[in-house]
């Protein structure tokens, strides 16, 4: 309502700005016409007489904008860029002074394109009669057409110049073709889309509004003259709606609402169209395939209804009786439903059902079928047998007896089928197993630690007034260099005011949003240039309070000290759950001490020592001495520094690299910073330096070079990346090298970083990741090269991260902390490798823009955009230097904890929203293959990783199927691993790669903790590890994945009962980055409400396409998916991935409803 009254109002201002805009138009056009008429009418006053056409349109501009001011600002996309105040277009007359291979010039002054095909024949000394323009007074002139060519110039005169008006106007057209880059309206006007500035990419059909800068032209009626320069292109008109999906066909193409055309390439990465599917779908007019619009975006709502089951009934729905019988055509079937009760795992039992004849004829069962796949079926026909003809005499009845085996842990429903003499009958045959020797480690728990209140850690974090807090002591001295300040940027409390309405009224996600635009209005905007910084900054702030409400979970009471350490200097806390990282604490970690009795005074101290179940602290030194076993609260604190680089990097951002960084929208070429021969030389490799220096002549020519690869297994696609980054002719946009999973990205980048120390010798490289490891990776991998010497490179890490122990060895010596001795040395290496965060500190230390050449982030994707900017905005001048990221968007972006943050775009990274601006849309009539401009992307499309079966769902639903497998299904040590597991795997001609094991579970929630686990799953996930073990498979190359911490406890905790080595268990956001030959995923989820919860809330894999793609690409030889069929394929996502294993017959477990083989069928049809 609040939206619509605003709408409301503001028509209404716009129809009181246009009824004063028209009285103004109304004497202006008097004005205008006398004028063009040239009349002399003796009562025009001299003012009149002189007046110019600048002038009138000068006041209709004045009035327009007195009439604008009085409009609400939500009134949007209607003004057009004017730059005709500054802008100057001359009729000129001069002569062609000098031509190169790509431009003229003319006077010396005129600068002419001879790219276009209309100027390609001048010469110097013509005579040219021309028009021309600049956009501002400080650019050069331009000739933009070309009236007469004189083939000598005789007379000896001086260039006449003669001043033309212009005018900025918006021109409406519709798409007639494209040819490559280049969008044709007409023969008079076309343009290049990377001349412009266009939010998304015009095809045939499409109606465009132009906003354009024009010749005033008196003698045309609507004064428009020569088009001179183009801003930008926008859709006519725009709207979004929600619609089903009336129409799709196998080639990709379909309707909404039979009135919206679309293709597969604009719905969102992973989704595959199904027909009645509910989607929100962005549209722009266009007369494409015979209808008005034409989809931009189609995101799914609602999946189509595939059918319900009583798996995903509630508990009481379940144990509702079932029917007794059923009867077809004089024939009982008692009971319609066969139960077998609980069995065991490995238990048998027998059950019968009967059929009456009721009717006055006979009636015959030709024969009997099993509708469940025998391979994975627990029932079996004891008597009769299948094929036997049975006779049914009126009144007369026959029991067919059955043998239930238990297989499969959870509740199974299988069919069968009596085929009559014109009829058939279907009964459904119900199996229930449970593994007893688990049955004790799933007791749902009463008893645990009270439930956090998230009202009173927001009360206590705020209530500080009249605190003194006396300071501890850190675990490291300040570095000895006078760092740049940064600010402190605290957290507003009308912020924390917010967090506390939200959660003390328990609003819905749609009131929180509602609450959040009220305090913050522009969040409701969307994300510019203008609002960038205040936009970060207020999401920083939310994210910040939920990390900080997070700590207090832990805070504990009434917890007693233990002096310890060397001469007694610290105080050692145990910490419950510090083992599992529940608080994860590192050394110089804050915590805060005071007394329940005495609230006026708290002692701050400092974590010195991290151990596996305690802490030892660092108070102030009064505190220490007259410590006598009290019992203190002890609180937590999260560490800030982080946060103040990230609010730091924002501001610097917006001052340093500016709008055409920040928000591209057009491609300006430079000179390449050298010159690549495009023939590959692997002969004469690099060999290992044994100096650092190059010689004179290298220096001299190194702007010319042909490049000799150090990794001689690079393909065509990591070798194009290459040389496009090397040439930079895009710079200062960043490069990005698009690596989906297993296509060497890390290796690609790794190769780059070599190529430019070498042939850029005045370059300095900061190599930036999200992560230590990382980090820790690239840096290990560029020492493994063997080209680099000791002091050529240093990996630059805090103090907390070193004094953890988590760096590899072989790093240590290459080692810079920046709170030690060597801070003096931090920037002065060629190649800097460290954190985004940690790469803060070069900042810090006050070192200048443009010390740095190259700024190149590994994984760019998991990093928040703040985070991302702390070594480009901070060390990098956009002038001078280059950025490269690397990085998948299709896979999990950053970790964000803050619900509303992520909802208003921090979960979103710099290169996810990078590659939906202008250059980087992907455009396959403008660039064949890929369909990315190669100056500004290079997709690395050979898979390295996965068998080609595994890699096909992935894919399909993802890459656009343009992923080469390099992984032989035959020759591989992935196929041989995966032939000698085949015996536990469906049977089929060949191994499958991909297992989907269909169970059907419960889900359980311990009171002390609010995740979730499903103790079915686990029993099947520890059956395949403990198998696979036996056929020889060792715990570094099995990995089980699940998205809910309790169960990966309740994983750990049984295998380690069964005294099995346990493999690394863990969510899709520890797998990310790493590979396993098995890979085992655990999707929980078991109830169609709880999967509504998890989607409100982003948990679990449901509506995650992200967090799907990461899991299902981790496998290198053998992916096993154990979950709910079921209600997975209700999951626009999930069903394609169900669909697949169901025809390539490597499906497993409980049996599928109708629904789910035709929505199957389907889904083959459409992939």
């Amino acid at each position: 309502m609040v939206a619509l009254k605003s709408g409301i109002q503001s028509y209404s201002y716009v129809l009181e700005c246009e009824a004063s805009f028209y009285v103004d138009m109304i004497s202006i056009v008097a004005k205008l016409s006398r004028y063009l008429l040239g009349s002399t009418d003796s009562e025009l006053e001299t003012s009149e007489k002189d007046f110019s056409v600048v002038d009138l349109l000068s006041s209709l501009e004045q009035n327009a904008a007195t009439n604008e001011s009085c409009a609400p600002s939500e009134i949007e996309g209607s003004v057009v860029q004017d730059l005709s105040k500054d802008s100057c277009c001359c009729y000129r007359v001069g002569v062609v002074t000098h031509v190169h291979s790509d431009y003229a010039l003319i006077d010396d002054e005129v600068y002419c394109d001879l790219k276009d095909p209309a100027f390609r024949n001048i010469k110097v000394g013509n005579k040219l009669e021309y028009l021309a323009f600049r956009l501002r007074p400080s650019d050069e002139w331009r000739v933009k057409k070309i009236y007469s060519i004189q083939e000598e110039n005789w007379e000896n005169s001086e260039p006449l110049i003669e001043k033309r008006e212009t005018l900025s106007r918006s021109i409406v057209g519709q798409v007639m073709s494209r040819d490559g880059r280049n969008v044709i309206i007409s023969d008079k006007l076309k343009f290049s889309l990377d001349d412009v500035s266009c939010d998304f990419i015009p095809v045939e059909g499409d109606w465009i509004l132009i906003d354009a800068l024009v010749e005033l032209d008196g003698s045309i009626a609507n004064l428009e003259g020569e088009i001179l320069h183009l801003f930008s292109v926008r859709a006519l008109r725009s709207r979004i709606v929600t619609g089903r999906i009336t129409n799709y066909e196998s080639t990709g193409d379909g309707l909404v609402d039979k009135s919206i055309y679309f293709s597969k390439e604009v719905c969102e990465p992973g989704y595959v169209p199904e027909l009645c599917d509910e989607v929100i779908v962005e549209a722009i007019e266009s007369t494409k395939q015979s209808v008005l619009w034409r989809a931009l975006s189609v995101v799914p709502l609602h999946t189509s209804n595939t059918g319900q089951h009583n798996y995903n009934k509630t508990k009481a729905e379940q144990k509702k009786p079932v029917l007794e019988s059923i009867s077809v055509n004089g024939v009982t079937v008692t009971p319609a439903v066969l139960q077998s009760g609980e069995l065991k795992i490995g238990e048998e039992k027998e059950i019968s059902v009967t059929l009456l004849n009721t009717g006055q004829t006979k009636q015959v069962v030709k024969f009997c079928q099993f509708l469940s796949q025998m391979s994975w079926s627990q029932l079996r026909l004891k008597s009769p047998s299948i094929d036997k003809l049975i006779v049914l005499h009126p009144g007369k009845s026959f029991s067919y007896c059955f043998i239930c085996h238990g297989r499969y842990a959870g509740c199974h429903t299988e069919k069968f089928r009596f085929v009559f003499k014109g009829f058939k009958i279907e009964i459904a045959v119900e199996v229930r197993v449970r593994d007893d020797s688990q049955s004790n480690n799933f007791r749902n728990s009463q008893s645990g630690k009270m439930k956090f209140d998230t009202l009173d850690a927001i009360k206590r974090e705020n209530d500080v007034s009249g605190r003194l807090l006396i300071t501890g002591v850190k675990p490291k001295k300040a570095p000895p260099f006078v760092p740049v300040r940064i600010g402190q940027y605290v957290v507003p409390k009308y912020l924390w005011q917010f967090v506390y309405t939200v959660e003390s009224q328990r609003k819905s996600g749609i009131e929180r949003s509602e609450s959040l635009t009220s305090v913050v209005p522009y969040l409701s905007d969307i994300l510019s240039f203008i609002n960038y910084s205040d936009f970060f900054h207020t999401l920083l702030h939310l994210e910040e309070i939920s990390e900080t409400i997070k700590m207090r979970q832990y805070d504990l009471k009434n917890v007693t000290f233990r002096i310890t350490g060397p001469g007694a200097e610290f105080l050692a806390l145990e910490v419950p759950g510090l083992a599992e990282k529940r608080p994860s604490l590192l050394v110089g970690d804050k915590a805060i001490a005071g007394l329940s009795s005495n609230k006026g005074m708290e002692y701050e101290g400092f974590v010195h020592e991290v151990y596996q179940r305690e802490v030892w602290l660092k108070f102030n030194k009064n505190f220490h001495l007259a410590y006598n076993g009290e019992e203190y609260d002890v609180t937590f604190r999260i560490s800030r520094s982080g946060y103040m680089r990230c609010h730091a990097a924002v501001d610097l951002a917006v001052k340093n690299l500016g709008s055409d960084m920040l928000f591209p929208t057009t491609v300006t070429l430079k000179s390449p910073q050298l010159h690549i021969d495009d023939d590959d030389d692997d002969e004469g490799q690099h060999q290992k330096r044994t100096s650092s220096t190059s010689s004179t002549k290298d220096k001299i020519d190194f702007a010319r070079r042909k490049i000799q690869w150090f990794n001689r297994n690079l393909n065509i696609y990591q070798k194009k990346a290459i040389k496009c980054i090397l040439k930079g002719e895009a710079r200062p946009l960043p490069y990005v090298i698009f690596g989906p999973p297993g296509t060497g990205k890390t290796v690609t980048l790794v190769e780059v970083i070599l190529q430019i120390f070498h042939l850029i010798p005045d370059s300095r490289l900061v190599v930036a990741t999200p992560s230590n490891s990382s980090a820790n990776l690239v840096a290990q991998r560029l020492l493994e090269s063997g080209l680099l010497q000791p002091g050529d490179m240093v990996r630059l890490v805090g103090y907390r991260y070193l004094e953890e122990g988590g760096m590899p060895e072989d790093l240590i010596p290459y080692c810079l902390c920046a709170e030690v001795e060597q801070s003096h040395l931090m920037g002065r290496h060629r190649i800097t490798v460290g954190t985004c965060v940690a790469l803060g500190q070069l900042f810090i230390a006050g070192l200048p823009r443009g010390h740095f050449t190259h700024v190149l982030v590994d994984e760019a994707g998991q990093a928040l955009e703040p985070e991302l900017l702390i070594p480009v905005a901070g060390c990098l001048d956009k002038k001078l230097g280059q950025v490269v990221l690397a990085g998948d968007p299709q896979q999990l972006g950053p970790i964000v904890s803050s619900a509303a943050a992520k909802e208003y775009g921090l979960g979103e990274s710099y290169l996810s929203r990078l590659l939906h601006c202008p250059p980087y849309l992907r455009d396959t009539a403008g660039f064949p293959g890929t369909g990315y401009n190669p100056r500004l992307v290079t997709k690395l499309l050979y898979n390295y990783r996965s068998l080609p079966e595994i890699l096909e769902v992935p894919n399909k639903m993802f890459y656009n199927s343009e992923l080469i497998a390099q992984i032989s299904e035959k020759e591989s040590n992935e196929a041989k691993l995966l032939a000698s597991v085949e015996s536990i795997l469906p049977s089929r001609s060949s191994p499958p790669a991909v297992v989907f094991h269909g169970v059907i579970g419960t889900n359980y929630q311990d009171a002390e903790c609010p995740s979730w686990y499903n103790p079915e799953e686990i029993v099947i996930v520890t059956s395949y590890i403990q198998k696979l073990y036996k056929l020889g498979l060792t715990t570094d190359q099995i990995g089980v994945i699940t998205p809910y911490q309790r169960q990966v406890k309740r994983l750990r905790d049984v295998l380690k009962q069964l005294e099995t080595s346990i493999p690394k268990i863990g969510s899709v956001e520890e797998f990310q980055g790493q590979e396993r030959m098995v890979t085992i995923l655990s999707a929980v989820r078991s109830n169609a409400y709880h999967i509504e919860d998890d989607i409100r809330r982003a948990l679990g894999f449901v509506s995650s396409p992200q967090r799907l793609n990461v899991a299902i690409t981790r496998a290198r030889a053998l992916l096993v998916v154990v979950g709910n069929p079921v209600l997975l394929a209700r999951d626009p996502f999930w069903r394609i991935l169900v669909s697949f294993c169901i025809s390539r017959n490597c499906y497993i477990g409980c049996d599928l409803p109708v629904s789910i083989q035709n929505m199957c069928d389907n889904q083959l049809d459409n992939t």
